[in-house]
């Protein structure tokens, strides 16, 4: 997988295509290829279509876009149309030419229900553009508002309230910031506060909005560009003197050799504003209420094309295109960029495969289930284990029949593809069931995981997703992982084919766990259970080892806990781990829960009690 948001970001940018559209989110793309040639790879954007009114335009279709790349038109392969609630009038759209664009015979309808991630950043600045800031942000989060998103803040001098549904939290705070004033922070301190937040942004899933409120002499927009940028946010920025005045590409670029890295964007003066929002995507907007409308019209529809991208280099920076809608008196905004990863070879589906996905009659008698587990101390990454268990219906499959699988990781914070496995593995001799796990480094964002299998000799074929966040790791914290529950080791076999790595969290007493995916285990079987911590430093793993106790609790029965034991890893952090005879616990089949209690010893005070939960089920 290529290297996510927390780079500082290169971005390539002609000023020739600054000027064409408005940004919204980032695209990003992937590459795919079924025979090992390389094929395009496909940038995904989205777009925000509206009348001369500023209502959302429904019924277009792949035919009523255009896309340009360097001067040449890039060609589109999909299109999806996301609104929400009544059908919105709209243009009737033209029939499509025969023949044209022949893989977008259907066009997708999705309703659109994504929660948006509201960042409220008030930026340090003199005392009277300040006052008329928070008065303004008073009186929109002092009265009730609807709408679908969690909304957090940070303060002028780098204080944070974190993404909540909660607007009165807001509201107190500005209440709060209206009593006190503290002459201008320390430009780091809020820089740093605004860097952790918008990384959090950055990883969470739906649209990304960030609202900047500053002033003329205060902090320049233009210094957050990259940031919006690289975490996909539309920025609406509010000039807290008055409205600005547009100067087109401003002066010099303003917050260059800012801690995070160059920024490759001109702007100066109170145009900046303006030009700030439309790089990113936003607007500039005259106060808090007034972009909370936009951002809410925005929310009622949408479309997502699909496009071959044709980027010089694949190189993991940002390539600059324009996307444009060829009808009259439409209003349009969408990235001006689309990220290349790092590595841009991924593999389609195999061609019977996915004929098999297309016939019904294929998709009974096996089943899959998939899940993930996520170990947080890889050097600022995540380690990621993914399993699926394929199971055959009913006995076991024919002798000599071989399974396919295929397996996608899709970042969903960046709308492209992480990572892709496939390959070809004989079903184990007298069982319906394989296991099937590989492991990969994971950078902080929302992910599905999709494994699809199919039998060979039968045609049959099955898929699952699981869903599944991994957060930044850039504050110092104590960290837990996923508790894995398992009841045999990974094959030698099995193991070969896998990254080696000298800090394996799987790895306990030379077994090499597989832990079950669908965690569904025999009443006669001894559950392994393993979960490893991670203190911010040394001295917090020897308080954990001399204070704490761990237990493993099923269905809420203290009574019945077993110890479980905590002792160092074998290179960093701690162990937790514990094997359940399952036979002597008397569980009835169906579901159960485990909880992996730590109760931490203080002499001074009562114990306190740190719960982390799972589940597992007991088969008929």
């Amino acid at each position: 997988m290529g290297s996510f948001l927390f780079e500082p970001i290169r971005m390539k940018f002609r000023l020739g295509l600054l000027a064409l559209t408005f940004v919204a989110f980032v695209a990003t793309l992937s590459s795919r290829s079924a025979t090992g040639t390389q094929t395009p790879p496909i940038a995904k954007v989205l777009v925000w279509v509206r009348d001369v009114r500023g209502a959302p335009v429904t019924g277009l279709t792949a035919d009523d876009f255009a896309v340009t790349e360097n001067g040449n038109p890039d060609r589109i392969v999909g299109l999806e149309r996301f609104f929400s609630g009544a059908p919105i009038q709209s243009q009737n759209a033209p029939s499509r030419a025969a023949g044209s664009i022949p893989d977008l015979d259907q066009n997708a309808d999705r309703r659109a229900g994504t929660t948006t991630q509201i960042l409220v950043l008030l930026a340090p600045m003199p005392v009277t553009g300040r006052s008329h800031a928070i008065a303004d942000a008073l009186h929109f989060f002092s009265n009730r508002h609807a709408g679908n998103w969690n909304v957090a803040l940070v303060d002028d001098e780098g204080n944070s309230l974190p993404f909540s549904q909660d607007l009165d939290q807001v509201g107190a705070a500005l209440k709060r910031l209206e009593r006190h004033y503290a002459p201008y922070a320390k430009r780091s301190s809020w820089y740093g506060g605004v860097h952790s937040a918008i990384r959090l942004l950055s990883v969470l899933p739906g649209r990304h909005v960030i609202i900047l409120i500053s002033s003329g002499n205060g902090t320049p927009p233009s210094a957050l560009i990259g940031f919006a940028v690289a975490a996909q946010a539309a920025m609406y920025t509010i000039e807290s003197e008055g409205p600005a005045t547009l100067v087109p590409f401003g002066g010099a670029a303003e917050g260059q050799g800012v801690e995070f890295g160059p920024v490759p964007f001109a702007g100066g003066g109170l145009g900046q504003f303006v030009q700030a929002a439309e790089e990113t995507g936003g607007l500039s907007v005259d106060g808090v209420k007034d972009a909370f409308e936009h951002i809410s019209t925005d929310a009622a529809g949408y479309y997502l094309v699909s496009f071959e991208a044709k980027p010089q280099e694949l190189d993991g920076t940002w390539n600059a295109f324009s996307i444009t809608v060829k009808r009259p008196h439409l209003n349009l905004k969408a990235p001006r960029y689309y990220a290349v990863p790092l590595d841009a070879a991924a593999w389609q589906m195999p061609a019977d495969m996915q004929a098999a996905l297309e016939s019904p009659q294929n998709q009974n008698g096996l089943h899959v289930v998939a899940d993930s587990w996520l170990f947080p101390d890889q050097g600022g990454v995540h380690w990621g284990v993914f399993a699926a268990d394929v199971i055959w219906d009913g006995g076991v499959p024919p002798i000599g029949s071989r399974v396919k699988i295929h397996a996608e990781l899709i970042n969903d914070s960046m709308h492209g593809l992480s990572g892709t496995w496939f390959e070809e593995e004989m079903w184990p001799a007298q069982a319906g069931a394989l296991h099937w796990q590989r492991e990969a480094r994971v950078y902080p964002g929302s992910y599905l995981l999709r494994v699809t299998a199919m039998d060979t000799s039968s045609g049959k074929i099955a898929a699952a997703t699981t869903t599944f966040m991994a957060r930044p790791l850039d504050v110092p914290a104590f960290r837990f992982s996923s508790i894995v529950l398992a009841d045999a080791c990974l094959p030698s076999s099995e193991r070969a084919k896998m990254r080696q790595s000298l800090l394996d969290p799987l790895q306990q007493e030379g077994c090499k766990l597989a832990p079950a995916a669908g965690a569904s285990f025999r009443s006669k079987d001894n559950l392994r259970i393993l979960l490893r911590v991670y203190p911010p430093a040394q001295k917090f793993s020897q308080l954990v080892l001399t204070q704490w106790k761990a237990y493993a609790v099923i269905d809420e029965a203290q009574d019945k806990a077993s110890e479980l034991t905590i002792s160092p890893a074998e290179v960093r952090g701690l162990t937790v781990a514990g094997v359940l005879p399952l036979n002597r616990l008397d569980l009835v089949p169906g579901k159960h829960r485990l909880t992996v209690l730590f109760v931490l010893h203080d002499h001074n005070s009562k114990p306190q009690n740190i719960p982390l939960q799972t589940e597992f089920s007991i088969g008929r």
